[in-house]
């Protein structure tokens, strides 16, 4: 834990600077002003009354040890079927999985559930290594995004060879055979479609349906279909250079009646130094006009020399704080963490076959485990004989209590886990 933290102070330390912070603001402000900020957005109140047996009554000086065993917030990475598949058939985790497994609780999957590779030809689906994907998932709790419905780039890597030359009602009969086959298969275990990926930068469908609303007709048929996923809109340059279309075409939607409701951010970046007050302005101008939840889907960072992951730290812990010090944003998901996996290598925060942190890996593995978590030792505020009152303020999520001594050595365990997502009173009678 010491090594995290001083991997992270020397990256912070020497190359904060490597961030744009906002006219008028400090560095040592702005961080100020952001962990004020997640406190009062990830944080909720917490009082503990325990109510001891007699044997217990005679300690002096017992304290409440706190365990922030899993964190409410998403914290997630882009996967690879394939790669968590074999993981799961094998009944062993490998250094990529496990990885994954300590230091994230969400996922989404790069390519698998894509359409070109999800059904390559009519009918024809591979369903194999995304199936033993979620099975690893749903057996460790995460939540899931399903990316993407559609994409509306004219690429031919986005769609299946066969769906490719379709036009007019041919291809209207290709969209509504893609949602009748791919949301009900997984109904009830994605939380969030990206329904048409990167409609800022295409107009595929509405050229090959001539249809100009086919993109309302895709969130509406979707709906139709499963209604609980968040449908999202997604797509990048959007957090720090394309923001007033991305809105415009967001406002053009909704005064449609397209039922979005969920705003994705790539978030694609580097290697210029992220300009943090525009990223922030961003976030305050989507949220105050729409309300919708907003998400990170696939963020990374690499700049411009081989290796440079001290500034790769900096840019990351600058950005991953601003997000989730938001009140708007719902979660932050990583573009992928390997770099024997990831589209940009040098963004990845792992390297080699051994799956080994760089310092924005170190960097991350940080944030996830110990400054996004509340893991302390409490004094009690009040004691009678037989009763101790505790109160500290925590992120969000799941809890394991703990009474111990002067020594810190454990007198008793709890035997429940508390879940805490708003301000709470938990009671609990220590048994003989």
């Amino acid at each position: 834990m010491k090594l995290l933290r001083a991997l992270l102070l020397l990256s912070v330390v020497s190359l904060a600077w490597s961030s744009i912070f906002p006219e008028g603001e400090t560095e040592e402000q702005w961080n100020q002003r952001i962990q004020a900020k997640i406190d009062k957005n990830r944080k909720s109140n917490v009082q503990v009354k325990v109510t001891l047996p007699e044997h217990l009554q005679g300690l002096k000086n017992l304290k409440l040890q706190v365990n922030n065993t899993k964190a409410s917030f998403p914290l997630g990475t882009a996967l690879v079927a394939d790669r968590i598949a074999e993981c799961w058939n094998n009944g062993d985790d490998n250094a990529y999985c496990s990885f994954a497994r300590d230091n994230f609780n969400f996922a989404v999957d790069e390519y698998a559930m894509k359409w070109r590779e999800w059904e390559p030809q009519y009918n024809n689906f591979n369903t194999y290594s995304v199936d033993n994907m979620f099975k690893w998932l749903e057996a460790k709790g995460w939540g899931i995004r399903a990316h993407c419905l559609f994409w509306d780039v004219d690429d031919y890597t986005h769609y299946p060879d066969w769906v490719h030359g379709l036009r007019g009602q041919e291809m209207i009969d290709a969209i509504h055979h893609r949602i009748e086959t791919a949301v009900p298969y997984f109904k009830g275990r994605v939380e969030h479609w990206d329904v048409n990926n990167e409609m800022l930068h295409g107009n595929f469908f509405a050229e090959a349906t001539y249809d100009p609303n086919i993109r309302v007709k895709m969130f509406q048929w979707l709906e139709q279909q499963d209604s609980q996923p968040s449908r999202f809109v997604n797509d990048y340059s959007v957090v720090l250079y394309e923001t007033d279309q991305y809105i415009n075409q967001i406002r053009d939607f909704l005064d449609k009646g397209t039922p979005v409701n969920g705003i994705g951010f790539q978030s694609h970046l580097g290697p210029d130094p992220i300009d943090l007050g525009k990223a922030e302005d961003t976030f305050d101008r989507m949220w105050n006009e729409f309300h919708l939840p907003m998400w990170i889907t696939e963020f990374d960072w690499q700049g411009t020399g081989s290796g440079n992951h001290g500034q790769h730290a900096s840019e990351l812990v600058n950005f991953y704080n601003l997000a989730m010090s938001h009140e708007g944003m719902g979660g932050i998901m990583m573009w992928g963490f390997w770099d024997q996996a990831h589209w940009r290598p040098d963004a990845a925060i792992t390297n080699g076959n051994g799956v080994t942190p760089n310092e924005a890996g170190y960097a991350y593995m940080d944030l996830y485990q110990n400054s996004y978590r509340t893991n302390d030792v409490f004094s009690t505020i009040k004691r009678t004989a037989n009763e101790m009152e505790f109160k500290f303020r925590g992120f969000r999520g799941e809890y394991e209590f703990t009474l111990v001594n002067e020594q810190g050595r454990s007198v008793h365990k709890f035997d429940e886990t508390f879940i805490v997502e708003q301000d709470v009173e938990i009671q609990y009678n220590v048994e003989i």
